[in-house]
């Protein structure tokens, strides 16, 4: 990789270890990924709307909605329970607005205080147990994502 980055006359060197803390979203603030066929969009977003609205809060809201995929990041000052509910009410509206779709989409809390993430997990992963066999047969080291997995082990 370095040797095809420098190949245009740069200079490119590796580290042999990532830098500190790689692969970890800080943990002040409340990044929620929602997952939805892409058929779903409409009402996916006003379960954000609403989830919001209903917990006092504003995500801000972004990410590849023609991949099925949003981000709702809270202000870092977000108290933890206005978080805790946005959360919440976020799973359970998306859950009855993707209706049939059940597991080809959901919420998952990606970083978060942890009273926000004691509050905010349902404590399943679905297909985890795939997910680890599959990331342990083609990344063995665990270089890619690390730490992505984790939790649930």
């Amino acid at each position: 990789m370095c040797e095809l980055l420098a190949a245009p006359g740069g200079a490119v060197s590796a580290a042999e270890t990532a830098p500190a803390r790689w692969g970890v979203l800080p943990s002040s603030v409340t990044v929620v990924r929602v997952s939805f066929w892409v058929s779903s969009l409409g009402p996916v977003l006003d379960a954000v709307a609403a989830a919001g609205a209903d917990a006092g809060v504003r995500p801000a809201v972004s990410g590849p909605a023609g991949a099925g995929a949003l981000y709702a990041c809270l202000d870092p000052g977000t108290s933890d329970t206005d978080a805790a509910r946005f959360v919440t009410g976020l799973r359970e509206r998306v859950a009855g607005a993707l209706g049939s779709a059940g597991p080809r989409g959901g919420v998952a809390v990606l970083t978060a205080p942890p009273a926000v993430l004691a509050a905010g997990s349902d404590g399943t992963l679905p297909g985890l147990a795939l997910m680890q066999a599959v990331k342990d047969q083609f990344d063995p080291d665990h270089r890619m994502f690390p730490g992505r997995l984790e939790k649930g082990r």
